[in-house]
């Protein structure tokens, strides 16, 4: 189906965080989080998505006659957007942006895969982006080989979609799949010999062509991998199929065995939800061990590493940050990171203090990790935030 006006439906790496980041309208806007999951047959986020908006329209109770008009026609225009009908577009996530205008106003949408880490809807001077960089960070285009004896399966797994790119069989690649069965003897006595001998000849010439198969379309998920930046290769199949074909991957690309089940005959929408499962798990141990090691580095003789908000924050504005870490699930709405905390909001606006670390991570070139799991409840212990430094 095609995505509707404002839909965008791109590469996870061309959604423009930065032009995002300096959006700031004069009446505000809504940023909308929904996780509309199929298996939810109460259509819960549909529910969530009404109550967000009903609670931005009563903190705007207060506010101007104009105001309020603007608002109300705001979330009628996204309650028609997003009608109780389930949405039939790729993507378990919904993500929008809405300027807050009585008419025309900017909207830009997104339909991903990975769950967003939060879910609602925020009224704002900018848009809230922390989920998005989250969801940017999961949703890492990798390659996805699935494997049997015979047939290979290369796949893309990345924030929008699952994708197949192409389908080997082990057939297509050999010129001599025919059993040739050995001479006839007219001794009965020798005919059980030959034959066993001529299987034993099929059976060789099977495995090598096997292995050759194997071998050569390693190689051609590696080119792929170099094609299109993967960071990773995820193999899936039996354990002994998964060793061999990772053994000839070139080794610039990280081969990752993840599920020794029998997938080559699933569809491509069954392949990318367990991908999606694994990648998950994966970044969630990739998260820990990074706050362990920022954690490493503030013990370290040199101090590499910023704890806290105020550290954090002070690291950010002198450029020194390379890696932010932050909660990722946390309601700082409920939670703000700036309470009895060095910072004067007023010389950014109404800003809060996470948005203008993402703004300071972003405009420095530092790489943010929003985290999950047990890497947030680490995280905690520092005030929800940490760095790793330049120098």
């Amino acid at each position: 189906m095609a995505a509707g006006d404002g839909e965008k439906r791109v590469n996870a790496q061309r959604i423009d965080t930065q032009s995002l980041l300096g959006w700031a309208p004069p009446q505000g806007l809504l940023s909308i989080y929904l996780d509309i999951d199929p298996a939810d047959r109460g259509d819960g986020w549909h529910t969530e998505l009404r109550n967000g908006l009903a609670g931005a329209r009563d903190e705007a109770v207060d506010e101007d006659h104009e105001s309020r008009l603007a608002l109300e026609a705001t979330t009628e225009r996204v309650l028609e957007r997003l009608g109780v009908e389930r949405p039939r577009e790729e993507g378990r996530a919904r993500v929008g942006f809405v300027e807050i205008a009585r008419k025309g106003g900017r909207e830009t949408w997104h339909s991903l895969q990975p769950a967003p880490p939060w879910t609602g809807v925020v009224r704002s001077a900018r848009p809230f982006l922390l989920p998005l960089i989250a969801m940017l960070d999961e949703g890492e285009p990798r390659g996805v080989a699935v494997l049997s004896a015979e047939r290979v399966r290369l796949l893309e797994w990345s924030l929008e979609h699952t994708e197949e790119l192409e389908s080997f069989e082990v057939t297509l690649l050999s010129g001599d799949w025919r059993e040739r069965k050995a001479q006839r003897s007219a001794d009965p006595a020798h005919m059980h010999g030959a034959s066993a001998s001529g299987k034993d000849q099929y059976g060789q010439r099977l495995d090598e062509n096997r292995r050759r198969f194997l071998k050569e379309i390693a190689g051609r998920a590696a080119e792929e991998a170099k094609r299109r930046d993967w960071a990773e290769l995820l193999v899936c199949g039996p354990e002994p199929l998964a060793d061999e074909f990772a053994g000839h991957i070139d080794a610039g690309l990280k081969p990752q065995s993840v599920d020794s089940h029998d997938l080559i005959s699933e569809p491509v929408s069954k392949i990318g939800g367990r991908i999606g499962q694994f990648v998950a798990a994966l970044n969630r141990d990739r998260e820990l061990a990074l706050v362990e090691r920022v954690e490493a580095a503030a013990h370290a003789p040199d101090n590499r590493a910023a704890l806290g908000p105020q550290e954090t924050l002070e690291s950010l504005l002198e450029g020194r940050v390379e890696h932010v870490l932050l909660d990722g699930g946390r309601d700082y709405r409920s939670r703000p990171l700036d309470q009895d905390l060095a910072y004067e909001p007023s010389e950014h606006g109404d800003l809060p203090l996470v948005e203008r670390m993402v703004e300071l991570a972003l405009s420095t070139s530092a790489r943010l990790t929003p985290v999950e799991g047990e890497a947030a409840e680490r995280l905690e212990r520092h005030g929800g935030v940490a760095g790793l430094l330049r120098y």
